[in-house]
């Protein structure tokens, strides 16, 4: 039940370089104090009898050394097998090592589950294990979970991190049961749950407040009204993924935008309402924004992105949107789009599929976030090769390009592509043939 490693990490993780087992978390419920490194506690069943495991005499150097030194040298130990045998050593070993053991426990079978739901049911348990909990990820036994078994979580108050990725049997009511009682939650994984709903989602909101990451693709009964109480309730997100949330608008993005500083990664992929004003906000507050993913949001226009550096100023007179290009589809309800600061964290940009866009906001785009790495043009079917033109200042920082359907491009702005980002691994030139 015990392991190390999940197969499959959630798709909220807050950091790819973070090692779970070397977080103070573990010890630090409340702050980075020494004083808040503990051993775990007995249950009150067992508390008057181990109250004096460290006052005891005890013969062995091991058994002496202070609960502290031994919880940061047991925390270097990788494997699940060996904290468990340094779990049987003494009382006090014990009491060292067992959160440790229950920090993550992995179910690779439904089996091993039940099993785990029994213990924290029982009510002779030698430690409150449902508090040791810190993470789950149900991803093996998606389609077994059910809501009887998820409501014994109700206990695991200290839980940080959940995924719950298709696990389709769980109803709204029996997430409601468990959610808000989680108000540690730092990272949320709801992708393909379709029954939850806005007051799952509200709730949750609420009690969480230092929610940093959250997944909801595909849960399409969501509206407005919960990302709206995410943007106001939790600012520390940083990872929001919205995938076919077909029933969002432009309120929820200028709510989380305009909410959220911190935001790194932003999922729309196919949430059709969103437009151009709700964009414009992500590109106004957004300035840390790692990845942005926009695919076949079809409203979006020229005018939902930076304008062309020519554009930034207009001369006193001059028609801010003169025939053609930025103006032929950039709303009149909106002026030339200046960014606040350089987007010098953003790596990623898909925009596949949105076929009212054109060179100017690709030339915009590139003067605003000049270190893309992955850019997804895909269907983008007015680009030409200006566009490619423009791209090409991206240089080396340029790893992989998708052009796949503009069939306006030519060699000769592929040819200057090539000279000039030299470092580029993939790129995508696929047409459609009639």
């Amino acid at each position: 039940m015990y392991s190390r490693a999940s197969p499959a990490q959630s798709t909220t993780s807050l950091s790819d370089e973070e090692d779970d087992y070397n977080s103070k978390s573990v010890f630090f419920p409340e702050g980075d104090s020494r004083t808040d490194i503990i051993p775990a506690q007995w249950s009150s069943r067992l508390s008057l009898r181990s109250s004096d495991s460290y006052a005891r005499p005890s013969p062995s150097q091991a058994s002496r050394l202070p609960p502290e030194i031994l919880i940061h040298i047991l925390k270097h130990v990788h494997s699940a097998r060996d904290i468990y045998h340094a779990l049987l050593v003494s009382r006090a070993w014990c009491e060292c090592s067992v959160e440790l053991l229950w920090y993550r426990p992995y179910f690779s079978k439904f089996p091993t589950l039940v099993k785990m739901m029994r213990i924290l049911s029982r009510e002779d348990q030698t430690f409150v294990y449902a508090q040791f909990i810190r993470r789950l990820n149900f991803l093996n036994v998606a389609h077994d979970l059910t809501d009887s078994l998820f409501s014994r979580l109700a206990q695991c108050v200290r839980l940080e991190r959940l995924t719950l990725m298709n696990c389709t049997a769980l109803s709204d009511e029996g997430l409601m049961r468990v959610l808000p009682q989680c108000p540690n939650l730092v990272a949320l994984d709801l992708t393909g749950v379709a029954e939850v709903t806005d007051s799952t989602v509200v709730a949750v909101a609420r009690s969480a407040k230092r929610l940093q990451g959250i997944n909801l693709t595909g849960c399409k009964k969501l509206t407005d009204a919960s990302i709206v109480a995410l943007a106001q309730n939790c600012p520390l997100l940083r990872r929001v993924k919205l995938s076919n949330v077909e029933q969002i608008t432009d309120q929820s993005l200028s709510a989380l935008a305009r909410s959220c500083p911190l935001l790194l990664e932003i999922d729309l992929n196919n949430c059709k309402r969103i437009s151009d004003g709700g964009l414009r906000d992500l590109w106004t507050y957004s300035v840390q924004m790692r990845e942005m993913r926009l695919s076949h949001c079809a409203e979006l226009t020229d005018a939902g992105f930076p304008a062309p550096p020519k554009r930034d100023i207009i001369p006193p007179g001059m028609n801010p949107f003169p025939s053609g290009g930025y103006a032929a589809h950039a709303s009149n309800d909106f002026p030339p789009l200046k960014v606040p600061q350089p987007f010098d964290q953003l790596r990623m940009l898909d925009l596949t599929g949105c076929s009212l866009i054109t060179d100017d906001a690709i030339e915009g785009i590139v003067s605003a976030a000049p270190r893309i790495r992955n850019l997804v043009l895909a269907k983008c079917t007015q680009l030409t090769d200006g566009a490619v033109e423009s791209i090409c200042r991206l240089g080396k920082g340029l790893h992989y390009l998708h052009l796949g359907h503009a069939g306006s491009i030519t060699d000769r702005s592929i040819n200057s592509l090539v000279r000039s980002c030299t470092r580029l691994r993939y790129i995508d030139l696929a047409s459609e043939y009639d």
